[in-house]
């Protein structure tokens, strides 16, 4: 199953800087140059992104790139985390309540995500619509990322609430980390009041399903 702790800053907020000291990138422009390499920091991939350009990444830099994102053309990136703990696994009147919730995170998410393409569109400061654009990139990573996720856990034989807890904190970390860095007062900025309002609606929605978990 895969986390994204940091990844969405690492790739939407950083990545310029980053691939620059990148081997992998530095060494290779083309898919199949790169995808042949095998050697150079470890090994390289090319993955591809809509919403930043495609390019050649070392398989340990490739792991920090969000999914939701980057497709890369490895295979084997992400590990797997099983349900290992004595923790008692989801009930299956639990997995359908995970599986409403899901539906509610992605739809808070979408409304944001929303929001903040309306409140580009009408700025006429092209320096607030690029973060708010950048923001919106965000938005969208973080709903495929986390819906993905709390999807394997309910489809997964043994998910518990330890899984879903870690898979919204680490979703939330990484969208407020993301977002300082595009705007370092957007919890009080009334342009991102919908981001505001949609993470307090997601930890409420996972604090009713496993209680005290947050």
């Amino acid at each position: 199953m895969k986390f994204i702790a940091s990844a969405l800053l690492f790739a939407l907020a950083a990545s310029p800087a980053v691939a620059q000291d990148d081997p992998c990138q530095s060494a290779h422009k083309t898919q199949s140059a790169c995808d042949k390499d095998t050697t150079t920091g470890g090994g390289c991939t090319w993955c591809k992104c809509a919403a930043l350009p495609s390019a050649c990444w070392t398989i340990d830099n490739a792991k920090k790139l969000p999914s939701g994102v980057y497709d890369c053309d490895a295979t084997d990136l992400y590990e797997v985390t099983e349900n290992v703990s004595d923790e008692p696994c989801l009930t299956p009147k639990q997995e359908t309540e995970l599986k409403d919730a899901i539906a509610g995170i992605k739809t808070t998410l979408n409304t944001a995500d929303a929001s903040l393409l309306i409140a580009a569109a009408a700025e006429k400061n092209e320096t607030i619509k690029e973060r708010l654009l950048l923001a919106e990139k965000v938005i969208s990573a973080v709903n495929t990322e986390i819906v993905s996720n709390l999807t394997a856990i309910a489809n997964e034989a043994c998910g518990n609430c330890s899984q879903i807890v870690k898979t919204v904190s680490d979703a939330v970390d990484s969208l407020e980390e993301a977002l300082t860095k595009i705007e370092p007062d957007w919890k009080t900025d009334p342009i991102y009041k919908a981001i505001v309002a949609a993470v307090s609606a997601i930890l409420a929605i996972v604090d009713a399903f496993c209680p005290s978990g947050l």
